[in-house]
């Protein structure tokens, strides 16, 4: 049996990732930073863009609905990446500092944790407080393919007052019509990419940032 092969950011360049028809796929990496300052890196690990998110991805490009949305309701076409959620099943309990392997097939965390209970009218926040919406958003160059405009970088701060009292070792991007979160429900939110990385306890000290690339 081949070895599975993970891609790190540092080592993108020299690899492409295939699917089992032997197409290139789309392919990506997540960072978890200790600090906002980016200055304490805890984890980089590839990130799955998983297939339900590349369903979407083929409607929004041609901006064909595969399934025909009710009246007056936005199709997957016009879903765009708004949200993060976090977890703690993204690690055993018994060997929390080796990440399970994540699935093709994945639609959400194992076990999402809550980022605060004052959710209520804040559109910063989705699904109960489960989401939150992504801080920072950016298209870069890649210096490696003709400076082209093709890599996404998000960037997102995990506040002080924000999932205390969890071990955190997984993570979501999330398609959404809106980034305003009192709009979302769970009829219109699917899960565009996960990764998973060792257990850290988030508490009122740790202020961690999540930061997540897309290689187009």
């Amino acid at each position: 049996m081949a070895k599975t092969k993970f891609i790190t950011l540092s080592e993108r360049p020299r690899i492409n990732v295939k699917d089992k028809n032997n197409l290139v796929a789309l392919r990506g990496a997540g960072e978890v930073y200790l600090d906002k300052d980016m200055k304490k890196l805890h984890y980089k690990t590839d990130n799955l863009i998983v297939y339900i998110s590349r369903e979407i991805i083929a409607q929004r490009i041609f901006g064909v609905n595969r399934v025909t949305p009710a009246p007056g309701t936005p199709g997957q076409s016009e879903y765009t990446v708004n949200f993060l959620s976090v977890g703690s099943g993204g690690a055993s309990s018994s060997d929390p500092f080796s990440p399970l392997v994540v699935n093709n097939e994945d639609l959400g965390l194992i076990n999402e944790v809550r980022f605060t209970t004052d959710f209520v009218g804040n559109p910063l926040y989705a699904i109960n407080g489960f989401k939150k919406r992504i801080g920072d958003k950016q298209i870069l160059q890649d210096d490696l393919n003709n400076n082209r405009y093709i890599i996404v970088k998000t960037t997102t701060i995990i506040g002080k007052d924000e999932c205390n009292g969890n071990f955190l070792n997984e993570a979501a991007l999330w398609f959404t019509h809106s980034e305003d979160g009192t709009e979302i429900d769970s009829t219109n939110i699917v899960m565009a990419s996960r990764f998973t990385f060792p257990s850290m306890m988030k508490t009122s000290e740790l202020e961690p940032i999540i930061v997540w690339y897309w290689f187009l």
